[in-house]
């Protein structure tokens, strides 16, 4: 989709039916700015942190798939994308806001997936009963995305739309409204 004032739109992503605790937490990407804002993302629990020590000034934001883990038991990624310029815009109500400009120089950290993904249909896909302690870190029955799913595949189409852009990220408790 194309806006008015020729700016690209990605189409909406709803990933609630794949991401953590979906029915206990809302969050809600928005791309763009004042004048052009556009729902993006739709999830459940996300992660958020700085990125690491050595790259003051990197944010990482990103969410795990719902009882799914790699091959090594560890958890499997939803997406994961990296961001600069984070601001905390409020927290009121349950909800918790901040707003970040997606980091243009790294395609190969922007990994996030088309509206179709979901790598627990692959075929190679198995199940893990939780039982064998040894090596199973949940100690629960979860499924084993395949080996090369523990993150989604690159996007480079997606990342050159929405490189250098800003977004506005909105998490809290979801609480249904009473009629």
């Amino acid at each position: 989709m194309v806006t008015r004032r020729g700016t690209v739109v990605p189409p909406v992503m709803d990933f609630r039916a794949l991401s953590r605790n979906s029915k206990k937490i809302r969050t809600s990407i928005v791309l763009g700015s004042d004048y052009e804002r556009s729902e993006w993302i739709q999830l459940g629990e996300i992660m958020f942190r700085e990125n690491d020590r050595n790259s003051r000034g990197t944010w990482l934001l990103g969410a795990y798939l719902s009882n799914a883990t790699d091959f090594e038991h560890d958890a499997a990624w939803l997406f994961k994308m990296e961001l600069i310029g984070v601001r905390f815009t409020s927290c009121e109500y349950g909800q918790t806001s901040f707003e970040g400009w997606i980091k243009s120089d790294n395609g190969e950290d922007f990994r996030i997936p088309p509206p179709d993904y979901n790598p627990l249909k692959h075929k190679g896909t198995s199940k893990c009963d939780g039982t064998a302690k040894e090596y199973c870190k949940r100690g629960e029955p979860h499924v084993i995305v395949p080996e090369g799913f523990y993150l989604p595949p690159e996007n480079p189409e997606l990342f050159n739309i929405v490189r250098g852009r800003r977004i506005e990220v909105t998490t809290g408790l979801y609480v249904k409204e009473e009629p």
